[in-house]
């Protein structure tokens, strides 16, 4: 028990336990929509990397409903929604680099009308890329023992595994430690 009569050290009911118990509680979704809401939907990357060569919304714009469509060039300001580290996009500019990353955004009178609106959009060319590797990041040098077939290997490791700078793959690293084998020659 809390000295002084405070709550330290006591349970304490959330604010809106008794009305949710009660079936009270008031959610997003029981609240009437105001009128002149506007509807926004993304048009989402169906590809993990690729490139956008073009894209073109002028009969999503001319959509019944549709009060606006952009595309990242057409952002007043910065495309940019990382919270904390900048460099995440709101919608892809040139690159998409994920399945589901937004590449239009369209705001109309109810989602059905985005919706619809969306399946007019012309981008053109999203052409599959290679798989980004994953970045090389320099761990450590080794000098190995006199008699071992390298007398100096510099070890890179990524999430997937590690590479000698003769480029042979050897063991993940394990806590931050790696078990190296030495190639064969």
């Amino acid at each position: 028990m809390a000295e002084g009569g405070g709550s330290m050290g006591r349970p304490a009911a959330h604010e809106s336990a008794a009305r949710q118990i009660a079936g009270e509680a008031l959610y997003i979704d029981d609240m009437p929509v105001p009128a002149g809401t506007l509807h926004a939907y993304c048009l989402t990357s169906p590809k993990a990397h690729a490139r956008i060569v073009s894209v073109d919304l002028t009969a999503v714009r001319a959509f019944p409903g549709v009060h606006a469509a952009l595309a990242a060039g057409d952002l007043p300001g910065a495309n940019d929604v990382g919270p904390i580290f900048k460099g995440e996009p709101f919608l892809a500019d040139g690159v998409v680099e994920y399945i589901g990353q937004p590449v239009v955004a369209i705001a109309a009178t109810s989602i059905r009308t985005a919706r619809a609106a969306a399946k007019l959009a012309k981008i053109a060319g999203c052409v599959s890329l290679p798989p980004n590797p994953p970045p090389m990041r320099r761990i450590w040098q080794v000098t190995a023992a006199a008699g071992t077939p390298s007398a100096r290997a510099t070890i890179f490791c990524t999430s997937v595994g590690c590479w000698v700078d003769d480029h042979t793959v050897i063991s993940p690293p394990s806590s931050g430690k790696a078990s190296a084998m030495w190639p064969s020659r």
